[in-house]
């Protein structure tokens, strides 16, 4: 019975570590013609970091989802970011007077 339970929770530390993490953004066109980027991870978190270090600052969050799968009694939940990079503005306190 122990080996049985050992099993179990190595793989619930195995879907952890993997839902850690994120996978590679997926480029599509959007409506408007400009480039937009489906952003997956297993922690919403993730999401908002790698489509922070994608856009290499702001974006806008166009749509999101949650996926849930179940396996073999185990659930995994996925988290879909459709975004959208947006310049990243500058402002010089200079020119403002």
């Amino acid at each position: 019975m122990s080996l049985i339970k050992n099993l179990s929770n190595k793989t619930s530390l195995l879907t952890l570590s993997v839902l850690a993490t994120c996978s590679s953004p997926s480029s599509i066109i959007g409506p408007d013609g400009t480039p937009h980027y489906i952003v997956r991870c297993g922690f919403i978190e993730r999401c908002y970091k790698e489509s922070r270090e994608l856009c290499q600052g702001n974006y806008k969050i166009i749509n999101t989802t949650t996926n849930t799968d179940v396996f073999n009694g185990l659930g995994t939940v996925t988290q879909d970011l459709l975004i959208k990079c947006e310049e990243n503005q500058t402002s010089d306190k200079s020119d403002q007077k």
